[in-house]
């Protein structure tokens, strides 16, 4: 009886423990070394403490990331996953999330800085409404000077954020900003690692909606978002354009008015 009360008691504190921490997924590849350095930093000095950081080298090259990997492999809560070549940033975020430990998992872009308060609240956020599966944050946009010049400007409401994000041309979740249960993604079946998907963020974003799951943003800016002329999104906005167009033709064509309803109009 005491035996059974006793493994009783580690069993459930153990699934509280995973359920109060937070695997951060960070795909890079011949990143600046300071803004790498920076991003990680971002989140080791999180006031939200229970974290591991899982960095997923996709063939990098230069030997000033290869260096600054090297003194992470040093640190108790960093792994690195290197990675032979260059397979995407939708493989690099779904071996991030099959090599997680934890049952949360937030994103984080190599050039980009998490406020330290980032990950505590968007926890705190999903504590509190248990229904929401993925719940990002509006950002402020940096230069690469490290000037803040903009906020982004995404509504907060689940139900908007639903009909905008199948019908309009904008993004209305921060990819660098999520917080996801890892369950809620790897049951749509993870990131599309399609060579030529470079709207990785938007297509999951529909396949989610598809599934009935829930997204919603925090409206205070909880993240630094760098520009700069290398950066995936300005390198590919063309491409992304045509790619989120096709997605949106996928919903007229290929499902039925009633399910298209359902994602849009709630």
């Amino acid at each position: 009886m005491y035996k059974e009360a006793f493994y009783n008691n580690v069993v459930v504190g153990f699934f509280k423990l995973r359920q109060s921490m937070i695997s951060v997924v960070m795909p890079v590849c011949n990143t600046n070394y300071l803004w790498l350095k920076e991003a990680v930093d971002s989140i080791l000095n999180q006031t939200f403490k229970k974290i591991e950081i899982i960095i997923v080298d996709n063939g990098s090259n230069s030997k000033d990331t290869k260096s600054l990997l090297g003194h992470f492999h040093k640190s108790n809560n960093i792994k690195v996953i290197h990675l032979k070549h260059n397979f995407g940033i939708s493989f690099g975020c779904n071996k991030g999330i099959q090599e997680s430990q934890f049952d949360l998992i937030a994103r984080m872009d190599a050039d980009d800085f998490s406020l330290p308060k980032r990950l505590f609240k968007q926890f705190d956020y999903l504590q509190r409404n248990p229904n929401v599966d993925l719940v990002g944050s509006n950002l402020t946009f940096m230069v690469a000077n490290n000037t803040r010049w903009m906020l982004s400007n995404k509504t907060d409401h689940p139900h908007i954020i639903t009909k905008k994000i199948a019908s309009s041309s904008f993004w209305f979740i921060n990819h660098p900003t999520v917080l996801f249960k890892k369950k809620s993604v790897l049951d749509v079946g993870g990131y599309d690692e399609s060579p030529n998907c470079i709207v990785e963020d938007y297509e999951l974003w529909i396949r989610m909606l598809q599934n009935d799951k829930i997204l919603h943003n925090m409206p205070e800016s909880l993240l630094y978002y760098r520009q700069h002329d290398k950066s995936y999104t300005k390198s590919f906005r063309v491409n992304q354009k045509l790619w989120q167009i096709q997605i949106q033709k996928k919903l007229f064509e290929y499902n039925d008015f009633k399910q298209y309803k359902r994602i849009t109009i709630l």
